[in-house]
């Protein structure tokens, strides 16, 4: 997951291990990599606000309900990501409940989005991932 300013920087580019390794040591469910890739992105810019100048956040997955929520609040301008829902949810991630119009209605925010780029690529990412025992973040099943 990383946030992308307009000037083609990426947040979560450069701090990719270090994400990661953050994400390891946590003990809360709040910073999954998506929203913590807008924290880190809004620490760099100075404020919470990340339309001006505007920022692109590009990442592996579509939103899980969580993050869906976090996207407009960030201020972002536009969202890309590359596996959807059913990859997610396939290497073992609770998505939750989020409205099956969650694309339309970030873009009656004025949010732009395009999914499933790379989405085979992007699913293979989150399988490995699973395979190689990646922390992953749901509630214990019955």
């Amino acid at each position: 997951t990383r946030g992308r300013t307009a000037a083609g920087r990426s947040a979560g580019a450069r701090r990719g291990p270090a994400l990661t390794t953050l994400l390891r040591h946590r003990i809360d469910a709040a910073p999954v990599a998506f929203v913590l890739a807008i924290a880190l992105a809004q620490r760099a810019h100075g404020g919470f606000d990340l339309s001006r100048p505007a920022h692109e956040l590009v990442t592996s997955s579509e939103p899980c309900a969580m993050c869906f929520g976090a996207v407009p609040w960030s201020g972002v301008s536009s969202l890309l990501w590359g596996a959807c829902r059913m990859d997610a949810e396939a290497a073992g991630f609770d998505e939750g409940d989020k409205p099956a119009d969650w694309g339309e209605a970030l873009e009656r925010r004025g949010i732009r989005t395009r999914g499933e780029v790379l989405r085979a690529e992007a699913a293979a990412v989150l399988a490995r991932y699973a395979g190689r025992n990646g922390a992953i973040y749901h509630p214990t099943r019955s």
